[in-house]
């Protein structure tokens, strides 16, 4: 799976709306679990708010959809960097991978500095 990571915040939020409101977040698949998410009938704004601003509004959400471990999940393991994904902000989401995984190590990808978790090969990046 290749996985274009977004350089900033304000990318990512703007991938977000060109996703969710352009349907391109939903999967051809029927079966998948993106089809099944309530934040893309929700205004993605919510699952993005500026520094320090509120992700309430957003977990409520996640609290209530039923694809909540699959979206986290995926997050996980592509590594995502900004938003609420699974009902867990950025800090929340790292604090799991170093759960999961360990302290992060900086590792390169594409000439590109970045923290990879987990030993060598392993985990994700």
């Amino acid at each position: 799976m290749t996985v274009i990571r977004p350089r900033d915040r304000e990318e990512a939020q703007r991938r977000a709306f060109e996703g969710f409101g352009g349907h391109a977040w939903l999967d051809p698949d029927p079966d998948s679990w993106k089809n099944q998410a309530l934040c893309a009938q929700t205004d993605p704004e919510l699952f993005f708010p500026e520094k320090g601003g509120s992700t309430r509004e957003a977990k409520q959400v996640c609290s209530r959809c039923e694809v909540r471990t699959e979206c986290l999940e995926e997050a996980l393991a592509t590594n995502e960097r900004y938003g609420i994904w699974g009902g867990l902000c950025e800090r929340e989401r790292h604090a799991l991978m170093i759960e999961r995984w360990g302290r992060p190590r900086r590792g390169s990808s594409g000439g590109k500095s970045r923290w990879v978790y987990g030993p060598a090969g392993e985990g994700i990046a």
